[in-house]
């Protein structure tokens, strides 16, 4: 079998506040094919923006990472977490690449974006005479038809999914072995989001690179991605094929999930069944993170520590203990 791109094991992410810590991401583990996009989902605060951050190892001054981030890329094998910041910087934009979560500010408003692909190419060394047709061919890869003239236009000049394009134009100029991808698509039309996600999908299976895309868009999931990995409460609850967690979702979370996401659909004033509780260390470790909302009471084996794998069928697993 095929050396995983991506490896990530037992990734966690803590934040410093004031006098205490606090976990973002714990136990993240992932591990991503040549050619697969995986999608994590799961409500604001369940921690899938700070394990994206953590795997691309751009954390704010008060983090700080624990695990282990494998990326492999031209035959090289490089562990993110630990690494001096000066030896990571170069591996980003070519080993690894982010398409950020808001694209107004993942574009410079007063520079073309011949500029903007012009400051990627020198930081990586690419001889000046070939920026010009190296940004048109990024741009055309993500289905600008009209890249030329793109490429000298300023953002403010582009469509929010034009916009969009550029940046996942810029985020594979470099061909990277592996894309994290932050909610993508969120300020975009239904009809644009699909034409992104399209792009962004065959750009990424074509180069048989692998794609991590951070969603809290179930449809983006369903339909885009070939693994999910569902989050709650900063930890990864339920991981399988697409079809399996949505055709036979295992964790009781999961399940809420999936059956508010068809609710909201209907009634938009429902709530989110959010964690309430600070997330440490220890509330981590000491139960099942759903277990003040899934109703099973006191005295289960769900409270008596973090529930270990379950192993289903297929690659379909499930941190769960109870019969839910």
């Amino acid at each position: 079998m095929t050396a995983p791109l991506l490896e990530v094991s037992d990734l966690t992410v803590h934040y410093q506040t004031g006098h205490s810590t606090v976990v973002g991401t714990s136990g993240f583990t992932v591990s991503a094919q040549p050619g697969e996009i995986i999608a994590v989902v799961g409500e604001s605060g369940s921690g899938k923006s700070s394990a994206a951050a953590g795997i691309m190892q751009l954390l704010p001054g008060n983090a700080e990472s624990t695990g282990s981030v494998v990326l492999r890329h031209d035959g090289e094998e490089h562990e993110l977490v630990g690494m001096p910041e000066r030896a990571r910087r170069p591996l980003r934009g070519t080993a690894l690449s982010l398409v950020p979560q808001a694209t107004v500010g993942a574009l410079h408003p007063t520079r073309r974006v011949s500029k903007q692909f012009a400051s990627l190419f020198r930081a990586h060394s690419v001889p000046k005479d070939e920026w010009t047709s190296r940004g048109v061919a990024a741009l055309e890869a993500a289905g600008i038809a009209d890249a030329a003239r793109v490429l000298r236009s300023y953002p403010h000049e582009l469509s929010g999914g034009l916009a969009q394009r550029v940046v996942i134009g810029l985020s594979q100029a470099m061909s990277p072995s592996v894309l994290v991808a932050d909610e993508p698509t969120s300020a975009l039309d239904v009809r644009v989001q699909r034409q992104v996600l399209t792009v962004l999908s065959e750009t990424v299976r074509a180069r048989q690179a692998a794609a991590i895309v951070i969603t809290h868009d179930l449809g983006v999931a369903r339909y885009f991605c070939d693994h999910v990995a569902v989050m709650y409460g900063a930890v990864m609850v339920e991981f399988g094929p697409s079809a399996a967690i949505f055709d036979a979702p295992s964790h009781p979370y999961t399940r809420s999930l999936l059956s508010a996401s068809t609710a909201r659909r209907a009634d938009s004033s429902r709530p989110a069944t959010r964690v309430k509780r600070r997330l440490t260390e220890e509330s981590v470790a000491a139960r099942c993170p759903f277990f003040d909302a899934c109703g099973h009471g006191a005295g289960t084996v769900c409270e008596q520590g973090l529930p270990g794998w379950q192993e289903l069928d297929g690659g379909h697993r499930a941190r769960r203990s109870c019969d839910a």
